[in-house]
């Protein structure tokens, strides 16, 4: 019996693990694109530097490589090109339509910096996933190949097929069309794949596409065999409206993993930990505060996603570097606050005075959903938006503004039931008193940045002859949200 109920464990969990890597699938974004006229240099650099390891640091991306189009094509020209540069990325997810959300995301922030010599008009992409099998190519070289290093190649071939004859041509794709080509000498691999979402592009997508990939030194000794006699035909193909690209690699492959380990060892804690430290962390948010002295400079370092709010406890006049050269400079009085978006730079204070501010960093635990966000009846900037304002608002956080005046005792309100964290602008003096009437005293001095978690209704009262100003930022992510080290309300 427990030899059967082994025998069983075992199916059970080869079933599962089946299931599990089942569920990962691999996708091709091919991105087509040209420069602004004029900017051609100025649009690589971005590219190199800054974009493909941008995109390629998103969770999901696995490899990005560019190329041109070559100037020799591997088979006719066809009347209809797409723009003379690409850029191939592999995807690896469970959740494809989840990994472009955040493409779109960090783009409309500006996380993902666009360069205005990128021609946004001309750019076309699509997004294609294997449904068959890679074949393998026979590689080498022609034998009267000339001699010289190899160079990489892709043959992107939008395929067509004549109408009502898909079974027939993905018959003879498969057992013909794509064998055949992979047995050219040069010739290393061949990959079908299936259109995966839909494209807005101005140069139409077909169903299937096929990806060959060719590695020579002589491309024109490989055009000779492939443009030869000898080869199945069918008329099933429709060759005329198939349109097939030769492309050359002018970069080597950007693998995500070690962009986003780079990225990792770029955190602010590692990269300067001089000038950072780390006030809060724990699975909802992460608290670091910023202190420069007067003329210094930060090291280059990395912001993570999704961003976070800043804080300005002192007066700031900044000037940022990124890592491709751009700069900006920043000025934010003591007190206010701002979104910003994960950005890498380096961070130059050009004051006299020091500086100081704290980052609240929100985080998705992994693998879980965004929890609803539910303001109820006694919600404090509804009741009372004279002294709760709400100062900024995003699908991360919820940030209050507090005032209360010296000796002032505000209405009973509450708080959604979400962790929060309280950055104090002023000394605080306070008492809290809850619904049955039990009260306690709240002091903190000011600049203290603090994790406070979901509580009761309550008053607030400012035992203090000066004013209580302080910050509260609501984490949407941490509904219902309890650390050991956190403490009830304010």
């Amino acid at each position: 019996m427990r030899i059967l109920r082994l025998y069983f464990l075992s199916i059970s969990l080869l079933i599962a693990a089946t299931v599990s890597s089942a569920a990962t699938e691999t996708y091709y974004f091919f991105v087509f694109s040209n420069p602004v006229a004029s900017h051609e240099e100025e649009y690589n650099k971005w590219y190199d530097q800054l974009h493909a390891p941008d995109v390629v640091s998103i969770p999901g991306f696995v490899t990005a490589q560019r190329f041109i189009k070559n100037d020799l094509p591997l088979y006719r020209i066809v009347d209809l090109q797409v723009p003379k540069y690409l850029v191939v990325y592999k995807i690896a997810t469970d959740n494809i339509e989840g990994v472009f959300k955040e493409v779109s995301r960090r783009l409309e922030t500006g996380e993902t910096f666009m360069s205005p010599a990128f021609d946004r008009a001309t750019s076309v992409s699509y997004v294609y996933k294997p449904f068959r099998p890679e074949i393998k190519g026979v590689g080498g070289e022609p034998k009267d190949a000339r001699p010289g290093p190899k160079q990489t190649y892709y043959q992107v071939v939008f395929t067509a097929m004549v109408e009502g004859k898909e079974q027939e041509f993905n018959r003879f794709y498969d057992d013909h069309h794509a064998p055949e080509l992979a047995a050219i000498p040069g010739f290393t691999s061949a990959q079908r794949m299936i259109l995966a979402r839909p494209t807005a592009a101005t140069i139409p997508a077909t169903k299937y596409l096929a990806l060959f990939k060719v590695e020579t030194s002589d491309l024109t000794a490989v055009k000779k065999i492939a443009a030869g006699p000898g080869f199945t035909a069918s008329p099933a193909f429709d060759r005329e409206a198939t349109r097939g690209y030769t492309f050359r690699a002018i970069g080597p492959v950007v693998e995500g993993d070690k962009v986003r380990a780079t990225r990792r060892e770029l955190d602010p804690l590692r990269a300067d930990p001089r000038h950072y430290t780390v006030d809060v962390e724990n699975q909802w948010v992460r608290v670091i505060r910023e202190r420069m002295g007067p003329r210094e400079t930060m090291a280059m370092h990395q912001h993570p996603n999704p961003g976070a709010v800043i804080v300005f406890l002192t007066d700031r006049h900044n000037r940022l570097t990124t890592a491709d050269g751009r700069t900006q400079e920043l000025r934010n009085p003591a007190d206010d606050l701002m979104w910003s978006p994960a950005s890498g730079h380096r961070s130059e204070n050009l004051t006299d005075s020091p500086f100081e501010a704290v980052q609240i960093e929100p985080r998705w635990p992994s693998g879980t959903r965004p929890p609803p966000f539910l303001p109820d009846a006694l919600d404090a900037p509804k009741i009372d938006p004279q002294h709760y304002h709400v100062e900024l608002e995003n699908e991360f956080v919820r940030v209050l503004r507090v005032n209360i005046g010296p000796h002032e005792k505000l209405a009973r309100h509450t708080h959604p039931q979400t962790g929060a964290i309280l950055v104090q602008l002023t000394d605080q003096n306070l008492r809290l008193t809850q619904a049955d009437g039990t009260a306690r005293a709240s002091t903190y001095p000011a600049k203290t940045a603090r994790w406070v978690e979901p509580g009761a209704a309550h008053q607030d009262e400012n035992l203090s002859d000066q004013p209580l100003r302080f910050i509260r930022v609501e984490l949407k992510l941490a509904a219902g949200a309890s650390d050991p080290r956190g403490r009830a309300i304010h």
